[in-house]
């Protein structure tokens, strides 16, 4: 008897927290509009005070033409600024993919590597066609066009996005490109509304998980 009284106890005090976290809606949804800004500020800030190249002017940076310790320095403050900011409520690490596209991922050890089940919370990919940089998170997009003037750091790391996003998406993988101009973009300023939608659906989910708990029955 006592034994089935504790093991009641045990899964209602499950249920309890499991109900309780959804019900707050906490939930984490990234703001890609600071995704941009931390970005470009990133790569200002290693510009320094160069201004030297031309948006127009940027060339492709073959894969083995690249410097590996500038993608490590960029990713390195990319990740501590982001941190900083707090877009998520947990760490976030960053790294370059062959594709060229810059990955955000969920990085609880802190270690900037995306290990076993650290999962993507945002990309941040070029358009060299439309000179512009896009960040998503698989349900929103935003965009942002490339200053007029930047300096060679910035050359360099669009270049190389450029470069490796043609290599990859060669041969028998070129239908596999993203199509850019055909993705719609969220609005300016969606990210609040973002929140408020991803709140809503939490509490929902929530609630009929205390509805289906009351299901359980036991005997005597």
């Amino acid at each position: 008897m006592i034994s089935r009284i504790c093991g009641v106890a045990l899964l209602c005090m499950g249920l309890a927290i499991t109900s309780g976290c959804d019900a707050t809606g906490s939930v984490d949804v990234i703001d890609l509009d600071k995704v941009l800004d931390l970005f470009a500020e990133t790569l200002a800030e290693l510009d320094g005070d160069d201004s030297s190249v031309e948006a127009g002017a940027v060339q492709e940076v073959a894969t083995d033409a690249e410097k590996a310790e500038n993608q490590e320095k960029f990713l390195a403050l990319y990740a501590k600024k982001l941190n900083a900011a707090k877009v998520s409520s947990k760490p976030v690490g960053v790294m370059f993919a062959d594709t060229g596209t810059v990955r955000g991922f969920a990085d609880p050890n802190g270690n900037n590597k995306q290990d076993t089940g650290e999962k993507e919370v945002f990309t941040v990919d070029v358009d060299p066609e439309e000179k512009r940089l896009i960040a998503s998170d698989k349900t929103y997009y935003r965009d942002r066009a490339y200053r007029p003037r930047f300096g060679f750091f910035t050359g360099y790391m669009i270049g190389s996005m450029m470069g490796r996003n043609r290599s990859f998406y060669s041969g028998s993988k070129a239908s596999m490109k993203p199509q850019w101009g055909n993705k719609s973009m969220s609005s300016k300023g969606y990210h609040k509304q973002a929140q408020s939608k991803a709140r809503s659906a939490a509490k929902a989910k929530s609630a009929r998980s205390r509805s289906g708990s009351k299901g359980f029955s036991f005997g005597k």
